[in-house]
């Protein structure tokens, strides 16, 4: 055993600090100068459900954009509606492929549920069923799509 083991023991030096693995709240915000956890490490976000197709750490989507961005982003949206880019789902090649290849409802709900990054739990939770349900649905869709793409191609 070292001296420094035997004063540990003793109760003349501190007892060792174990490694953590992670950072821990009480690391951050010590100070009133310091940053906070979160504007370090900020937490996922979904996307919004009216704005699908933007991802959820867009500067353009977050809930304190200024006015000059809301107007911009009113004008794209116009923009897109007069163009007829916001008319109807079935300009969405999954949906298309999906019809074409005889998906089922909760086959196709699967497989775009998975497209967008949810895990199995969350969509299982949404189509209100098992969790093995909802992969074996996805994995049916999937592979439906691969036998019309291979046969399509």
């Amino acid at each position: 055993m070292t001296k420094k083991a035997q004063r540990r023991r003793i109760g003349l030096l501190s007892p060792r600090r174990p490694k953590r693995w992670h950072a821990d709240d009480s690391d951050y915000g010590r100070h009133v100068l310091d940053s906070a956890r979160q504007e370090l490490h900020p937490r996922y976000r979904r996307g919004l459900l009216d704005e699908p197709g933007v991802p959820a750490d867009d500067r353009f989507v977050l809930p304190e954009q200024s006015e000059l961005l809301k107007d911009l982003n009113a004008m794209i949206d116009m923009a897109l509606a007069r163009s007829g880019a916001l008319n109807s789902d079935d300009d969405d090649p999954l949906i298309q492929m999906a019809e074409n290849a005889g998906l089922t409802l909760a086959e196709y709900e699967a497989v775009a549920l998975q497209a967008e990054g949810w895990d199995w739990a969350s969509i299982a939770k949404a189509q209100h069923v098992s969790e093995n349900a909802a992969r074996h649905s996805g994995r049916r869709g999937v592979l439906k799509l691969r036998q019309f793409v291979l046969i399509s191609a």
